[in-house]
């Protein structure tokens, strides 16, 4: 699945994200993994519909590395999920050469 304007969104939110939290990546590209899917509390209830993401980042040592991350749209009931992408946590990272993400 591509989407430019979810993985532009993505990509914004991780670069702030990172400066927040004062990570030491910069962010570089972004590309969903997933379709979006619905996701259900454990009685069943809807409460958002989630994809996943891999983000490439360059280091300062100059190392260079892909990692899972997972966002959402809240559900706001009635068929409406809320325009809003929401961080919902990340997942493995590795390093890989630069030439493989540039």
């Amino acid at each position: 699945m591509s989407d430019p304007y979810v993985e532009s969104d993505i990509l914004m939110q991780l670069q702030s994200i990172a400066r927040q939290e004062g990570w030491d990546e910069e962010f570089q590209s972004v590309y969903l993994a997933s379709d979006f899917q619905v996701m259900e509390d454990s009685y069943g209830y809807i409460e958002g519909k989630g994809v996943a993401a891999v983000a490439t980042a360059k280091w300062p040592d100059g190392r260079c590395s892909y990692q899972y991350f997972n966002f959402y749209y809240q559900y706001e009931g009635g068929g409406q999920y809320s325009n809003v992408l929401l961080y919902y946590g990340h997942g493995i990272r590795g390093f890989v050469p630069c030439e493989k993400i540039e």
